[in-house]
């Protein structure tokens, strides 16, 4: 059965991997670029059921790892952004557990590359089974921070299942024809990165934000969702307690094998220009 819940003009669906085959995912939602939020798909991962802070006290103790801080809790990179600097710190997992684990805390190990920062955590996760055949799985990454804790809105080029294994998440979403509206940042490093705050947005300063309203969607994800965000949506993430998720990037056959022969092709010309 599918339940729908519907925020401001548009619908996010709500359903359980045992609802949706590959094809139909495929057709329903990769091919018409729509989100999804699948219920509940990751109870029965080991993560879900051993993550927790004391665990990663536990396993990592002493061991040093780089956690970010921002007095705002918004981790925006950009120079044009106005939420402040990002502080990056190296501490021991014992001390980033206790200061994530604080009310409201603002410190968050994120956008973890797991194969090179967690290789042996990579065991407790189960992808998709829609990920088996003609996909390919491009990066895990791991986050773990406050409540507090912001992701600027941007959009990323890969796909994304992005997967709640412990708290709340709301993430609030706008397809890519809203770009336009959101001001993406000048910095020409991150383009993909919008100047506004989602999260306390100034109307008067980015007037434009109206008009992306009637796009706007809010999710809230609870420990064991997963949530589709399709290639170029834009999203902006908010920690609604202490949180633990991952994230998997990837991308259909077909999209992998175009962008391997456009590398190939600008190698093969800066050869011979060379």
């Amino acid at each position: 059965m599918v339940n729908q819940s519907k925020v401001k003009k548009l619908d996010v669906e709500t359903i359980t991997f045992d609802e949706i085959s590959r094809w139909k995912f495929d057709f329903q939602h990769y091919f018409k670029n729509t989100p999804v939020v699948f219920k509940g798909a990751a109870v029965n991962w080991t993560a879900f059921k051993k993550w927790q802070p004391e665990y990663f006290k536990d396993v990592y103790g002493d061991r040093s790892f780089r956690v970010a801080y921002n007095h705002q809790g918004v981790f925006n990179y950009c120079e044009d952004c106005d939420t402040g600097a990002v502080e990056s710190l190296d501490k021991p997992m014992h001390e980033i557990v206790d200061l994530i684990s604080k009310e409201n805390s603002t410190y968050y190990l994120k956008q973890c590359n797991m194969k090179r920062d967690f290789p042996e955590l990579l065991q407790d996760i189960d992808p998709p089974k829609i990920l088996r055949r003609l996909k390919e799985i491009l990066v895990i990454n791991f986050w773990f921070g406050g409540g507090g804790c912001k992701s600027p809105l941007h959009f990323d080029r890969a796909d994304n299942f992005f997967v709640q294994l412990l708290g709340k998440k709301r993430v609030t979403l706008f397809p890519p024809s809203a770009g336009k509206y959101l001001y993406p940042s000048e910095d020409k490093k991150r383009p993909h990165i919008s100047r506004v705050n989602i999260f306390a947005p100034d109307e008067d300063m980015y007037p434009l934000l109206k008009d992306a309203k009637k796009e706007k969607i809010v999710v809230e994800l609870e420990p064991g969702d997963v949530l589709y965000i399709p290639s170029l949506w834009w999203h902006g993430v908010e920690s609604l307690g202490t949180s633990i998720s991952v994230n998997i990037w990837w991308a259909g056959s077909v999209s992998i094998a175009l962008f391997r022969f456009r590398m190939f092709m600008r190698s093969l010309f800066t050869r011979r220009a060379a």
